[in-house]
Parts: structure tokens; sequence; C-alpha cells
């Protein structure tokens, strides 16, 4: 048996040397030198949250319950060179001393064989098992997330089933939370060298939690709709110890927007990458039906003046066996300008279109949708409408999806 060199015993690792050595330990792992206690995964989509708080999650539960022998690893969904278009991602990374590279994603050779050994999985940033944390589905142990929860997984109970809420006002409901890393800032803070751990290696995980919530939650924003008192209070918090090495709130902000919205660099991304690049797929209650939501950086006129776009949309619907398909934009002005949000309706099935898009201009949520709008050649398998009302982000519209999929056939 060959041993593997690792850097230094996991109570004493900073979140630069656990990175670092995470491909370490996953051949110390394939060798049997040491145990995978278990997995952190985020969502299918592999958005800054997901791949942010599986790391920070992985690290957390590495240095306060792993021996020497032992560890925790994060994994990322998306494939390895999707991974470099998550610009802000790649920004917030180098701040923090770690490497996007460093990390185990999707298409990794090793994967398969982590969720094999893997003896936990843990779900964050999501809380019913997608395409891709399917593969752990008999292991999950804990889930850590700010969606609605779809009471899947029910043998997770208690404090392993943390599904943040919060108050936007003191008279208002309780009401998801903006960001997942609001919830891991919790559990950092919970644990009682939290604040050590938060501020070790010149506060690195603080500068990812802190750098995440102001994007969630597009810098605090009341006109998003998605801050709540528990967002400002994890924000405040880790800003604290998140200060060196960074501008002020408004400057690093918008210097993780104009990394995330370079709009440029889409233009020339294919259709393909461009649905995969933030998709997540949900299904009916019974799970007899689904439906595929992918969240572009792009207005629809550009995704449709990419080539093949209709064939792109064809097989990526074939490949997840979804009955129809929904293309969202998510358009954030680098300049300030506010956000921009359209949603396209695919279906080849006669009627189908017609009827998931009713059904959304007649839901009672107010979408404010306004159109149809202009598709080139007029397809037939396709109608998209501007969302003037941009407070609703895919994590508002898949409820109204599951709700039109419960429907079917009743």
């Amino acid at each position: 048996m060959t041993t593997t060199t690792l850097s230094s015993t996991p109570s004493e690792l900073t979140l630069s040397q656990y990175s670092k050595d995470i491909h370490n330990y996953v051949s110390a792992v394939k060798c049997g030198d040491i145990l995978l206690k278990g997995v952190v995964s985020g969502n299918q989509a592999s958005d800054m949250d997901s791949i942010v708080c599986a790391l920070t999650l992985a690290f957390q539960l590495t240095i306060t319950n792993c021996n020497p022998h032992e560890v925790y690893l994060p994994l990322v969904a998306c494939y390895r060179e999707e991974g470099e278009l998550r610009g802000e991602t790649v920004l917030a990374f180098d701040k923090a001393g770690v490497d996007m590279n460093d990390l185990v994603f999707g298409d990794d050779e090793a994967t398969p064989m982590l969720f094999d050994k893997a003896a936990g999985l843990t779900l964050v940033d999501h809380c019913n098992a997608d395409a891709f944390t399917q593969q752990g589905k008999d292991k999950i142990v804990r889930i850590v997330d700010h969606h609605k929860d779809e009471d899947a997984h029910p043998h997770v109970i208690g404090w392993a089933r943390h599904i943040a809420k919060g108050h936007v006002h003191k008279e208002d409901e309780l009401k998801l939370v903006g960001s997942a890393a609001t919830v891991m800032a919790q559990v950092f803070l919970s644990h009682s060298e939290g604040i050590a751990h938060l501020s070790r290696d010149g506060g690195a995980v603080a500068k990812l939690l802190y750098s995440v919530i102001l994007i969630d939650t597009q810098n605090l924003d009341p006109a998003i709709g998605k801050t709540t008192v528990q967002d400002q209070a994890s924000m405040t918090v880790m800003q604290h110890f998140a200060t060196e090495g960074l501008p002020s709130q408004d400057d690093w902000y918008q210097e993780l927007n104009v990394a995330k919205t370079n709009y440029e660099k889409f233009l020339d991304v294919t259709a393909d990458t461009i649905l995969r690049y933030d998709f997540k797929k949900f299904s009916s209650t019974d799970g007899t039906v689904s439906v595929g939501i992918a969240s572009i950086p792009i207005l629809l006129k550009d995704f449709v003046a990419k080539a093949n776009w209709k064939t792109a949309l064809e097989k990526k619907m074939e490949e997840d066996g979804c009955y129809f398909f929904m293309v969202m934009t998510n358009v954030v002005s680098s300049q300030g300008e506010g956000t921009q949000r359209q949603q396209l309706f695919y279906s080849k099935e006669p009627g189908r279109l017609a009827e998931a898009s009713a059904f959304f201009l007649n839901h009672h949520t107010e979408y404010q949708l306004q159109g149809p709008l202009t598709i080139p050649g007029d397809p037939v398998e396709v109608v998209a409408y501007d969302q003037l009302n941009v407070t609703f982000s895919r994590k508002m519209v898949a409820p109204t999806a599951i709700e039109f999929l419960n429907s079917v056939g009743k």
C-alpha cells in the first residue's frame, strides 16, 4: 500500500492547504490509505453558492470531525471545462487562496469512486437528490439548504435537516433566506471554535461566504426581494473577518458582478454549453414527469442567434427525459441597470407548449409575462415572454412548474 503525504493534520488545516490537498486525498481514498467519512455536494447547476458551500462545509467537517486518517471531500457537479465559466467563483477563490482546478468535478474519473467509498452524502443548496447526487441517494445523512423543502429523504431529520428561513421585516412571515452561504455562516458560527475557523488563513472562509451572499442578494438590494434579516446578519459577521485584501463592499460586489456577467464571454459559448451552465431538473410530486429549467446569463435574442439552438434544446430535453423545458434569462447589468428576466417554453409535443405557457400566464403568481416575443423563423415548438416581475427567480418559478406537472393527466 502506498502512503500519500498530506500537508497537515486535519485540525490545523487552512482552507488553502485543504483545497491544494484534495487530489492527494482522492488518491489516498482510492488506495485505501484514508477513510472517506463523507462527500458534500451542491446542486447540478453548480452555481457559486453550491460550489463554495460544498467546499467550506467539507473543510469544516474535516477540521472538526476527522483524525489524520479521515476526510470529507467536496464535489462539483458540472464538467471540469465549465468551471472557468463561473468567473465570480474563480475571482472569490483567488482572494481566498483556492484554485478552482483543485476541486473534483462531475466528469472526473474519480467521482463515481468517491460516491461509492463515501460513508455518507451531505446535500448543500438543494434538498432533493438531483441528476448528479442521485449517485449517492442511499447515503444522504444531512441537508443544508435555502430552497423550499420538497419532503424528500424523510429520514434526514432534526439538526441534520437545516433549511433556513428568515424575515425581510419583523412583521413579515418567514421566507427562505436569500443565500445558501447564509446557512453555511450559521453552521460555522454554531461551532465552539467557529470564530477561530472563520478567522483562519486571513479569513478565507469568511471571504467566500461574504462574496456569495453579495452575489445571491445582489448586494442586499431590497428591490430583488431575496434579502432577509438573516442574510444581512450573516454577511455583516462574515464581512468582519473578510476585509483583509478586499475593497469596499460596493466595489467588491461590482468586481464580482462584472466577473459573473461577462456578456461577451457567453456570446461565444455554444448553445449546448450554455444550457448546461446553470441547469436544474424538477419532478412532479409522484416523480412521473419532470421539467428542465436552464438559467442563462444572456437575453433570448442572443440565445436564439446561436447555431443549432433548437437542436441543443431538443437534445438536452431528451437527455434528461423532460416533459417540457424552460429557459430563463437572468441578466444582471454590470452598469447598474438592474435585472432582466425572460421565460422561454419548449416542447415538440402538440398542445403541450400551449398548456404549459398558459398555466404560467394564468397563474396567481404575478410573473407579469409580456409577449409573446418574436423568435426568428416563428418555430412552433417555442414560445417566449418578458418577465417584468424580476423578483421571481428560478427558486420561485420551479414550484409553479411542479404545480403544472402535478396537474398533467388530471
